[in-house]
């Protein structure tokens, strides 16, 4: 894992945010934004994904825009517009002020929420045959991977 990018001050003056890039062995890489109450050094952290991309929890410019598919029903999209708008579900502000650390991927990056698109993510790069008996496509009743 490695830190692409810290910014103090997040949340006015309440958080410090991390842009972090975890590196998945033969697969590719996430990014993951951790948000860290300011001053604290091993706070308990809240791991989720979200759906619209990691600008979508915070409306804050030095958060990047998602570049894996976003849904339809995501407000604004991977524009400006959709900065943000999904930070009333997350209450970052709550968490931090509990003493909490918030750390989010978008979950289009380990596998998009589309049965066409679901193995351009990490997920179809660890899948060494999703059409075996037990492979992951065959479990989730996807039927056969499309041909590459």
């Amino acid at each position: 894992m490695a830190t692409v990018a810290s910014y103090e001050g997040a949340l006015d003056g309440l958080a410090t945010l991390y842009q972090l890039q975890v590196v998945v062995e033969q697969a590719g890489t996430l990014d993951l934004l951790l948000v860290v109450p300011a001053g604290s050094t091993r706070p308990p952290v809240l791991l989720g994904l979200n759906k619209c991309g990691n600008s979508s929890i915070l409306a804050d410019d030095r958060v990047p825009l998602p570049t894996a598919p976003v849904d339809a029903d995501c407000l604004g999209g991977a524009t400006e517009e959709g900065r943000g708008s999904r930070a009333a579900d997350w209450d970052l502000r709550a968490a931090v002020e509990a003493g909490w650390a918030v750390a989010t991927v978008h979950q289009a990056e380990i596998a998009p929420d589309d049965r066409v698109r679901v193995w351009d993510g990490l997920a179809g790069q660890l899948e060494s045959d999703p059409d075996a008996p037990l492979g992951s496509r065959r479990r989730l009743g996807l039927g056969p991977a499309p041909q590459r």
